[in-house]
């Protein structure tokens, strides 16, 4: 009887490269998430997934990112009376 293992996005060749990117640019993670997807190879399938997730999580993480430090001092412009 054989056993059958599931793919892993980690046993990708491009796994930490492609990784990095989705995080640091979040859009390209999700187009490289989709064509990889896309592909028929089942490690593809699986890399794509992964690619979606860690860009999506990326994303909101960024979103957090730029509202602590840009958008919560950004009100203070314009309630500062000007003298």
């Amino acid at each position: 009887m054989q056993t059958v293992t599931k793919p892993k996005a980690k046993d990708h060749e491009s796994y930490g490269s492609y990784t990095a990117l989705a995080v640091l640019f979040p859009l390209i993670g999700l187009i490289l998430g989709v064509v990889y997807m896309s592909k028929d190879d089942a490690l593809d399938k699986k890399f794509g997934e992964h690619l979606l997730a860690v860009s999506i999580f990326a994303s909101i993480a960024w979103a957090i990112v730029w509202y602590v430090f840009v958008g919560m001092q950004t009100p203070a412009i314009y309630t500062t009376p000007s003298y």
